[in-house]
């Protein structure tokens, strides 16, 4: 048995395909957020290169590949006759092309409509004519972004018999001839559907001329979400009766259910997700009148006012009321300010006191974007015991409004993807925040704590290495956005590496450089590096020995109810005076004799100069890749790699690959389909 065939019959090669997977596509996400977009990307590029190993290997490969389609214009690339540029047919399709299609079609299970907008008339004119009344995409399960404008009904083709996930975008006034045509092929497809997304992106004008979609005649659905339109009174009493609604995303006004008194007892028997958005006020009548009463998740947006600024408790006190103390798993709560409405601050400490009774919690987020917050020490040792099952605890501060004119700012920068800020100025009022022997302690009492986030770390008090116990603990990711007060960082990252010996920094290295240009967050990361490097040498883990804790048992206590973060000895920090920021000799040069970027056991190389630096491109995607297996017509990676050397670009210091390099790939792959290429086995279906 050849090689190939032994890999397929094993199963081995089916399991690596699903890890190459790129996944299924986000609701929430752009394919242009490359930061998020990025690993996708990088997945559909191996695909792409292992379809060309061999025929045998192909199939598979090119299945997985084309299953979830990002952008409509990769579904074009085997028409030769396309224009990638001008993104329009130059010539009519051949036979040749056309049932090259139509062996791709079938693999496509998700496709994104992102880039309409960009396509020229004559590619549905053209489309039409070869699809004769037939679905362009036979087994097509998720449509997303479907646009409801005038071009609706050009895209009817992609409407498939098949098709459970549909989400439309209404991007035109309804009133238009053409546009309610569209939602009349629309209409003809709901019957079918398990889950439905509308986004009103017109400003709000269904509020004027009420639902184009008829949704109390949908209590067939299992999941819907309606985003930027605040549906009536009435159709929310419809959907509190569908028998089957499981996941369901409103967004709520100050004046829903106003005008109603009676609780609907009913209401929502199978929900398990909810995600509310609006006012404190609208959400608490909502669940007042249709509370869930087995809710599993539950997330909130709330926008801030100046009303729900002074009655925030009232409001979460009553909503958390209505919520199962029993079932509920995972809360997330996201404030954001509304503009020039509300300039004041939102403590966390009372919410998350409300919530210390819901034990069964494994997710905690608090989410204050454009909000000042702050987490103080003692909450967070006070709420140690609340949820012993708690896997995510995260307390996010996104970005702060503007300090008030005659008022000096008291945080230089914020990085809220995980990046540390240092300050050596309290921006903190009341209680100062978490010191370290905080997160030790509500580590200690989390033990399946996998992902820890807080706005601050207090460093007034430095630790004391030789009293760190080995902790042991399995967390995974730690985010801290600002460090309070100057310190050495050097036991900081020691005893966090003690106590969090699993941490993944993979990417750290990513964030060198702050989003406003300084090198503040850079300092902070490399001392992590630092903490990791002398950890592998166990140059100080023998003095821990005697302090052994295992956090898989509850945490040990000692002389009293002395908890872990009590072993700590701690040296009292002084912390400079406002007017001293950042001193000259703290100003680290990244190449300097100084630089943390250079290993202490290492010799330090010089950087490597570029003459004319290219600015960065957004990496391409390989949405398709026929199969050719000639060498003298196959591109090899190893080629484009010789020619991103020949023009100057270093793959040390980017993982980028332009755009040249792919599409001269695509171009030797159309060429080698004109010579004959094809695809000798057809894809299975998955």
């Amino acid at each position: 048995m050849p090689p190939s065939d032994l890999l397929l019959n094993t199963g081995t090669y089916a399991a690596l395909l699903e890890q190459l997977s790129p996944g299924s596509i986000s609701n929430d996400h752009r394919p242009e957020d490359v930061s998020l977009f990025s690993p996708r990307r990088e997945n559909q590029k191996t695909l792409a290169r292992l379809a060309q190993v061999c025929r045998t290997t192909s199939g598979p490969a090119l299945a997985v590949l084309w299953r979830s389609i990002d952008r409509f214009q990769y579904l074009l690339y085997p028409f030769n006759s396309y224009d990638t540029y001008e993104r329009i047919f130059t010539d009519a399709v051949n036979d040749t092309d056309w049932a090259r299609f139509c062996e791709y079609a079938p693999c496509v299970r998700e496709l994104r409509l992102s880039d309409l907008v960009t396509m020229r008339s004559n590619i549905w004119t053209i489309l039409i004519q070869l699809c004769i009344r037939e679905p362009l995409l036979p087994r097509l399960e998720r449509l997303v972004d479907f646009p409801v404008d005038t071009m609706s009904a050009c895209y009817s083709m992609l409407l498939s018999p098949s098709i459970r996930d549909l989400g439309l975008a209404f991007n035109s006034n309804t009133r238009d001839t053409l546009v309610r045509a569209g939602i009349g092929l629309i209409k003809s497809t709901l019957a079918q559907l398990t889950s439905l997304s509308i986004t009103d992106w017109y400003n709000g004008y269904f509020e004027e001329m009420g639902t184009p979609i008829p949704l109390p005649e949908l209590n067939h659905l299992q999941e819907l979400r309606v985003k930027n339109w605040e549906l009536p009174d009435q159709d929310i009493k419809a959907i509190t009766g569908f028998p089957h609604l499981r996941v369901l995303h409103l967004r709520l006004s100050s004046s829903t259910f106003k005008h109603t008194v009676l609780e609907l007892t009913e209401a929502f028997r199978s929900l398990r997700e909810l995600e509310l958005e609006g006012p404190l006020e609208g959400i608490d009548r909502f669940l007042q009148v249709a509370p869930p009463p087995a809710l599993q998740t539950v997330s909130f947006v709330v926008e801030i006012n100046s009303r729900d600024g002074l009655r925030g408790e009232h409001y979460w006190n009553a909503i958390l009321t209505r919520l199962s103390l029993s079932s509920l798993r995972a809360f997330r709560a996201t404030y954001k300010q509304m503009p020039a409405s509300y300039d004041g601050r939102v403590d966390p400490t009372a919410l998350l006191e409300m919530l210390a009774p819901f034990s069964h919690l494994e997710s905690l987020i608090l989410v204050y974007d454009q909000v000042a917050s702050h987490l103080h020490g003692n909450c967070l040792h006070s709420i140690r015991h609340a949820w012993p099952q708690l896997t995510v605890f995260e307390v996010v501060v996104l970005e702060r409004p503007q300090s008030r004119r005659g008022h000096r700012s008291r945080v230089r920068s914020r990085s809220p993807d995980g990046g540390m800020t240092r300050n050596s100025t309290p921006y903190y009022w009341g209680d100062p925040p978490p010191s370290i022997t905080t997160l030790a302690t509500f580590a200690a009492a989390h033990p399946h704590l996998t992902r820890l986030t807080i706005p601050a770390l207090d460093l007034s008090e430095v630790p004391d290495v030789a009293t760190v116990p080995h902790l042991r603990h399995g967390l995974r990711t730690l985010r801290i956005s600002t460090l309070i007060n100057d310190a050495p960082l050097l036991p900081f990252a020691l005893a966090l590496d003690l106590l969090f010996p699993h941490l993944d920094l993979r990417a750290v290295d990513s964030r060198v450089v702050a989003p406003n240009g300084s090198a503040e967050c850079s300092q902070q990361l490399f001392a992590m590096l630092l903490a990791v490097q002398t950890g592998r040498t166990g140059a100080y883990r023998g003095h821990a020995s005697n302090a052994d804790v295992d956090s898989a048992a509850a945490p040990a206590k000692e002389d009293g109810d002395r908890d872990i973060g009590d072993k700590i000895h701690l040296t009292r920090q002084h912390w400079s005076h406002p007017t001293e920021r950042w001193r000259a000799d703290e100003r680290v040069s990244l190449y300097g004799p100084r630089s943390p970027r250079t290993s202490p056991s290492r010799e330090r190389s010089p950087p490597r100069q570029r003459i004319h630096p290219r600015p960065a491109a957004e990496p391409a995607i390989i949405p398709f890749v026929a199969t050719p297996f000639s060498v003298r017509d196959t591109v090899s990676a190893a080629h484009l790699d010789k020619e991103e050397e020949s023009r100057g670009i270093d793959r040390g210091t980017t993982r980028r690959r332009p755009k040249g390099g792919v599409k001269r790939l695509f171009r030797a792959i159309a060429a080698s389909f004109r010579r004959g290429g094809g695809m000798s086995t057809r894809p299975g279906t998955t």
